[in-house]
C-alpha cells in the first residue's frame, strides 16, 4: 500500500512534462505513485501475478492524490470520473528500494512491490561447469555454449584445478563469438566451478545450450555441465521505468563516491523518469 508523498527532486532537460488524465471514482491514486493509462483512466502501476505487464503502458508519476471521496455509487455511475491527475515525466523522483538489491549509477529499474517501489533485480539465465579429476599437460577442456565451442588446453605450470577453472573461464570470456551471448567467472564458493551467465536478462537465456567435454591421451580430468541449457532467466519484469541517478537532496545523502546504495526498508533512491512509453502521451500539458 502507498501513501501520498512528494517524491519530486529535480527536472531534467528542458523541464518536467506531463499530461492531465482522468481517474475513475473508486480508484486510488496517491501522489508519487507510478501510474499507467488503460485507455480510459489512470491507474496505480502494480504487479499482476508478479508480472509488470501493465508497465508497457507506463505514463509517469502522479503529481497529486486522487479524490477518494465517495461522490456516488460507482456501480450506478461507472463512468463518473474525479478531477484529472497530472502524470509527469522528464524529471527525477524518489522511490522506495527493494531489500536485497544493490543499486548502481544508471541502473535500469523496474516496478517493485508497489507503485512507489522499484527494483533492479531482473534475473539472467545461468549454468555452470564443474572441473574435477586429475589433470595433465595437454588435456583439453571444451565448453560449448549456444553451439559455440571454447577449448582450453592445460599447459605446463598449471598447479591445481582452481587454476584450470580460472583459465577455462578466461578462455570463454576471450571468445569473440560469445561476447553477446554469455560470460563466465569462477564460482566464489567452489573455486573449481565455472559459473556461466547469459548476457541478456530474461527468458531468452533459457534457450542457450551448454555442454562440456574433455579430450587428450588418457585424460582423467572431468568437466561436468549443470544441465543441457542455462536456466533461471526471468521475464516477469520486462519494462524498465527509468534509471538510477545518485544525487544529494535535502532529505537523503546518496553514496556518490561509491556509486552504490544497498536497498531495504526506509531507503529511497532517485530515479530519472524519461518520456513515457506511450508515444501519444509524450506531450506537454
Amino acid at each position: 500500500m502507498t501513501t501520498s508523498r512528494n517524491t519530486f527532486l529535480a527536472p531534467r532537460g528542458d523541464g518536467v512534462k506531463g499530461v492531465a488524465l482522468p481517474v475513475s471514482q473508486g480508484i486510488t491514486v496517491n501522489q508519487g505513485d507510478l501510474v499507467w493509462w488503460n485507455g480510459t483512466t489512470l491507474q496505480q502501476l502494480v504487479l499482476t501475478g508478479l508480472k509488470d505487464s501493465n508497465a508497457q503502458f507506463f505514463t509517469g508519476v502522479a503529481d497529486k492524490q486522487s479524490n477518494l471521496g465517495s461522490l456516488c455509487n460507482p456501480a450506478q455511475y461507472p463512468n463518473l470520473y474525479v478531477s484529472p491527475i497530472r502524470a509527469e515525466w522528464s524529471g527525477i523522483w524518489r522511490f522506495h528500494t527493494t531489500p536485497g538489491d544493490t543499486y548502481h549509477e544508471l541502473d535500469q529499474v523496474f516496478l517493485g512491490a508497489d507503485s512507489q517501489t522499484i527494483t533492479n533485480n531482473v534475473a539472467a539465465a545461468t549454468g555452470n561447469v564443474g572441473i574435477g579429476g586429475t589433470f595433465h599437460v595437454g588435456d583439453v577442456v571444451t565448453i560449448t555454449i549456444d553451439g559455440i565451442q571454447t577449448a582450453y588446453t592445460v599447459v605446463a605450470g598449471a598447479t591445481n584445478l582452481a587454476g584450470v577453472a580460472a583459465s577455462v573461464a578466461a578462455a570463454i570470456n576471450a571468445n569473440p563469438g560469445l561476447a553477446g551471448v554469455a560470460s563466465a567467472v569462477v564460482d566464489q564458493t567452489t573455486n573449481t566451478q565455472v559459473d556461466i551467465t547469459a548476457v541478456k536478462n530474461g527468458v531468452s537465456g533459457n534457450t542457450i545450450t551448454l555442454t562440456a567435454a574433455v579430450s587428450g591421451g588418457g585424460a582423467t580430468i572431468t568437466a561436468t555441465a549443470s544441465g543441457s541449457k542455462l536456466t533461471g532467466g526471468n521475464a516477469n519484469l520486462a519494462y524498465p521505468l527509468g534509471n538510477i541517478h545518485f544525487m544529494i537532496d535535502d532529505i537523503n545523502t546518496y553514496q556518490l563516491a561509491a556509486g552504490t546504495l544497498p536497498g531495504g526498508t526506509g531507503t529511497d533512491v532517485p530515479v530519472i523518469i524519461p518520456a513515457p512509453i506511450l508515444p501519444a502521451l509524450a506531450i506537454t500539458s
